[in-house]
């Protein structure tokens, strides 16, 4: 009886601490070790074309005036949702007269006259004259990736983010007014203090590789400037004030994303979603049984000896794909076809397996593919495809860690039949 109590309690302490070790992790903790391995920062290059109005604007009343614009961004990624990016921007372009502006009048002070068929003395006309503009813009700019914000998921897969980028400028704009029949300098310097502009961007972002994304912005902001284009609004006939200002377009622009290398990707493209990892179940060791009595010795009956295959190494595959690069996998494959050919009566299974990034439908696909990949290959290199007894894929890889997230778990193995 004693014997009894002193084992219940000895399997007891075993199951605890067998307990202690393995403990669950909880999804902040899958989460923050996760997040862990991505990077935050980001430097890109952007150019493209700018179009601006105040009084005069780069769609005039005779053509369209083309400019350019383009600089840097340093952007820092909190998570996959948010974060925040400084922008500094050189940009130059002309605008003339609007429609309705043609027989506008502008003095020698750059200030507008009167609306007038008559000139006075250094008046020239709107349509006359064209505005060549050149400036600074730094902006502040808060990141919200609206494709993560509205669809959670825990793969890593996605190729697109939509970032919706509201900012805030300050910009130092240096205008000249310039005849448009011999390109001369019309009136005097005008030297503006810098100002403030409010907008923002909507940038549609592909992930090209680890290191790099590729980014189309759309771009506007309003400008706190009623004289950035060079012209000084008086009198009854001034048109313009500071709900017309504005500045818009487009950049093209290429993203470096720092520790690209060493981390798996910037975080905005890590998982949104996380899942709590439940902790293997607890094993006791059952304690064998004393013998209470000795049997009588008898002779075992003579054994046959089963043939054992050797252990094969496994083939693996990149994400999102079942096609066996046979070239980086030549020696595992050769290896394999080694033994089959060793053991030409023994019979063999072949399972494949996925990493975690995907669903479990798209899991159980792509590990079935994978698993039909190698036995088409063994086959099509003398393997009789009767020996080959079942084809399955297992979904997701029995490991832990970041390794259920990596190329070891995407994978397809040969093992021996009645194992």
């Amino acid at each position: 009886m004693k014997k009894v109590i002193l084992t219940t309690v000895l399997a007891a302490f075993c199951m605890s601490f067998t307990m202690f070790g393995q403990q669950a992790k909880t999804a902040e903790e899958v989460k923050a070790e996760t997040l862990g391995n991505y990077s935050h920062w980001t430097l890109g290059i952007n150019g493209g074309i700018p179009f601006t109005q105040g009084d005069f604007t780069s769609f005039a009343y005779d053509k369209t005036y083309f400019g350019f614009i383009g600089g840097l961004q340093l952007g820092y990624q909190f998570n996959p949702i948010f974060g925040l990016s400084l922008t500094g921007d050189y940009g130059i372009n002309k605008m003339g007269a609007k429609d309705y502006e043609e027989n506008f009048v502008l003095g020698p002070n750059n200030a507008t006259v009167a609306y007038s068929n008559t000139l006075g003395t250094g008046d020239m006309y709107f349509k006359d004259l064209y505005s060549q503009n050149k400036y600074f813009m730094a902006g502040l700019h808060f990141d919200v990736n609206l494709v993560n914000l509205l669809s959670r998921t825990t793969s890593a897969n996605r190729r697109f983010a939509v970032i919706l980028s509201p900012a805030i400028y300050g910009q130092k704009f240096n205008p000249e007014i310039k005849q448009s029949s011999n390109d001369q300098k019309f009136g005097g310097d005008i030297n503006d203090k810098i100002n403030l502009g409010l907008g923002g961007d909507l940038v549609f972002r592909y992930r090209a590789s680890s290191c790099i994304d590729l980014q189309l912005k759309c771009f506007g902001n309003w400008i706190d400037n009623q004289h950035f284009d060079g012209i000084i609004n008086t009198g009854s006939e001034a048109k313009n004030n500071l709900k017309y200002n504005w500045m818009a377009g487009a950049q093209i622009g290429v993203i470096w994303k720092f520790g690209g290398k060493a981390k798996k990707d910037n975080v905005l493209w890590a998982p949104t979603k996380f899942e709590p990892v439940a902790a293997p179940a607890p094993v006791a060791k059952q304690e064998e049984k004393p013998v209470v009595k000795e049997e009588p010795k008898v002779e075992p009956a003579p054994v046959v000896k089963k043939t054992v295959l050797p252990e094969m190494p496994s083939v693996h595959f990149v994400r999102n794909s079942s096609k066996i690069d046979t070239k980086k996998y030549a020696s595992q494959l050769a290896e394999i076809l080694k033994v089959l050919n060793e053991y030409p009566d023994t019979e063999v299974y072949i399972l494949g397996y996925a990493d975690k990034t995907g669903t479990v439908k798209i899991n159980d696909r792509i590990s079935l593919a994978r698993a039909e990949a190698l036995k088409t290959y063994l086959v099509q290199n003398g393997i009789s495809a009767n020996r080959i007894k079942k084809v399955e894929g297992e979904g997701v890889a029995p490991l832990s860690g970041e390794e259920v997230y990596s190329v070891a778990a995407r994978k397809a193995v040969v093992l021996q039949y009645g194992e």
